[in-house]
């Protein structure tokens, strides 16, 4: 009896997580208050609370087939096939990245991106067009430069925090 008044009553947000309330009958999404993760909260009935992670978040880009177990076992882990970008000239490179990033201000998150893990997919779909956008202005001599291949990278990162940055990321 009390195990299912206490279940139904109070929710337990994660440590490591901020979370916002929505209410079928209050309003819909509270983006006024965040929720702190390792505490509990009073919930009535009607009431969800949409959690996001604090930590850093991973999406690699290589050719290990073994990261594909990792994906599976480890939260905010992620894992694609090598990034395959043309060089100036046309010809096929093969590039072994990881993105780390986290969210910064749920509240932007939910307004621009949507509820739940849809911000990794927002990420994907973000890091691709800023990859080829940078790298394939390279020359393929120019990727065993280590200052451009460096430069590269650095300009990468600034675009794709701007990208990211404007909604919460």
């Amino acid at each position: 009896g009390t195990g299912i008044i206490y279940g139904s009553c109070f929710e337990y947000i994660k440590p490591n997580e901020l979370a916002v309330k929505e209410s079928k009958y209050a309003g819909g999404l509270d983006l006024e208050t965040l929720y702190e993760g390792g505490r509990v909260y009073f919930s009535a009935p009607g009431v969800t609370f949409h959690s996001f992670p604090r930590e850093w978040q991973s999406l690699d880009y290589n050719e290990n087939k073994t990261d594909e177990a990792l994906e599976e076992n480890i939260e905010g882990y992620q894992h694609e096939d090598a990034a395959t970008i043309p060089s100036k000239e046309g010809f096929q490179n093969s590039f072994d990245i990881t993105v780390l990033y986290r969210i910064t201000d749920p509240k932007l998150v939910i307004k621009n991106i949507g509820l739940g893990r849809l911000f990794s997919d927002y990420v994907r779909t973000k890091v691709d067009p800023t990859l080829r956008d940078t790298f394939n202005r390279l020359a393929a001599e120019d990727l065993y430069n280590p200052e451009v291949r460096v430069g590269a990278v650095h300009d990468a990162r600034t675009k794709l925090n701007a990208v990211l940055n404007q909604d919460g990321v």
